[in-house]
């Protein structure tokens, strides 16, 4: 992390996969950090937290369900596609998508998912459903 132009060391172990976003009411961005083996960990006020023991294979942050508040979009591969939302994981989907994003194809203004699901096809997650666009 970059602070009044220095580096801090905001861990000693190698994550395979970082985001960020404002996923709680408080001031500032969270860190969310995919530590493969050792599972999925949040920091928070300068305070790491494991969310998840699985290992994701990808994870994106947006605010999928337009509260202006990002969520947590993870998928644990065989698990499949979870969304963490203040603190409560819902599933959204069984399949393990090949790649996903998260933004706004429709220009609502509001954040969607786009989630490729190999021979399934593409799909869109907006407001709660999903949608196959391809």
């Amino acid at each position: 992390m970059l602070k009044d132009g220095l580096w801090a060391q905001l861990s000693g172990v190698r994550a395979e996969g970082v985001v960020a976003g404002r996923m709680d009411a408080l001031p500032g961005e969270e860190i969310v950090a995919d530590f493969g083996a050792a599972g999925l960990w949040m920091m928070a006020g300068g305070v790491w937290s494991q969310l998840s023991g699985l290992n994701a294979d990808f994870m994106v942050a947006g605010d999928v369900d337009n509260d202006n508040q990002a969520e947590l979009v993870t998928d644990f591969g065989s698990a499949g596609l979870w969304l963490w939302n203040f603190g409560t994981w819902s599933q959204l989907s069984t399949l393990n998508p090949a790649s996903l994003a998260a933004a706004d194809p429709d220009a609502d203004h509001f954040g969607e998912l786009v989630a490729d699901f190999g021979t399934t096809g593409i799909w869109l997650w907006n407001e709660g459903s999903w949608g196959r666009i391809r």
